[in-house]
């Protein structure tokens, strides 16, 4: 894997171990996706798991591209915002722009993310 030089690198737990790679030796960042359990995210060494932001699952189709993308966009907050967002509904995109979601969300961790969507639309 180090040979093709990522600078992120996205999988379940199931593909890392397939890979036999542990997260935290990359020289990349890591991310491990675990499922209702939420994410784990590697930076300069550094595990940080961050839990799932509650809400309706009504369709997992594309959460984890929305996890990826919320993540490139805005780091692990963001990367679970915008998971939820899309599992909130059938289909993999959202009827909404995600800062109109997160104007309207009830809780205080979107706070935190709303002007870097705002920033990065």
């Amino acid at each position: 894997m180090e040979k093709l030089e990522p600078s992120v690198v996205f999988g379940n737990e199931r593909e890392w171990d397939v890979v036999g790679v542990s997260p935290g030796s990359l020289s990349a960042e890591a991310v491990v996706k675990r499922g209702t359990l939420g994410s784990t995210f590697v930076v300069g060494g550094v595990r940080t798991s961050v839990e799932i932001v509650p809400g309706p699952v009504v369709d997992v189709t594309g959460a984890g591209d929305a996890l990826a993308a919320g993540y490139f966009v805005g780091g692990p907050k963001m990367a679970m915002v915008a998971a939820a967002r899309c599992i909130s509904q059938t289909g993999a995109q959202p009827d909404l722009h995600l800062t109109s979601a997160l104007d309207a969300g009830s809780s205080g961790m979107l706070t935190d993310v709303t002007s870097v969507a705002r920033r990065n639309p």
